[in-house]
């Protein structure tokens, strides 16, 4: 697995090129469905996320790909 992003509304997982999706779909939607359902947060630092800048709308599209 590579990176996994998430925002308010969608969460994106990013396979390896030589895996196959029928072979990750079914584990990866069972921890996720595990983790919301625990109540865990999504974040475990989640009082030093809330400290950065927010931002919303198209600015929120633009941001992340210029702070790489």
């Amino acid at each position: 697995m590579n990176p996994v992003y998430f925002g308010g509304d969608f969460l994106t997982v990013t396979k390896d090129p030589d895996r196959d999706w029928s072979h990750l779909k079914a584990p990866i939607l069972a921890e996720i469905m595990d983790h919301f359902t625990s109540g865990a947060p999504l974040i475990e630092d989640a009082e030093a996320v809330a400290d950065e800048e927010v931002y919303e709308g198209e600015t929120a599209q633009v941001v992340p790909r210029s702070r790489s």
